[in-house]
């Protein structure tokens, strides 16, 4: 009885299919966000990073953002082959996760 909405053509919404869940697809996250807030919708399945930050940008909306994720899927920077930058983000990432600045980051967005 719940009415589910997800971006068309995403992770999110091939995993809402493996599990037999039943969704409203829309073109992209403004439009499930506004079904939610119109009241349309009662969920909307997407990335946990983009919904923290929807949320962020639109106080007074009464959105909640659910502690669980259903199927972790890292995010990638893409490069074209054989990029001289590969290496340097590479090296900054693993700075980054290691020194706790990622965390600061993403925590700085909702995450």
């Amino acid at each position: 009885g719940v009415r589910v909405t997800t971006v068309e053509d995403t992770q999110a919404a091939i995993w809402l299919q493996r599990q037999g869940i039943d969704f409203v697809p829309v073109a992209d996250v403004d439009a499930g966000i506004d079904r939610l807030v119109d009241g349309s919708s009662d969920a909307f399945v997407f990335d946990s990073p983009v919904l923290k930050w929807e949320r962020s940008q639109r106080p007074g909306a009464g959105l909640e953002v659910g502690a669980e994720l259903f199927d972790p899927i890292p995010y990638g920077i893409a490069l074209q082959p054989g990029s001289a930058l590969r290496e340097q983000i590479n090296t900054s990432m693993l700075d980054m996760l290691t020194d706790g600045t990622y965390d600061r980051i993403l925590r700085s967005y909702g995450g």
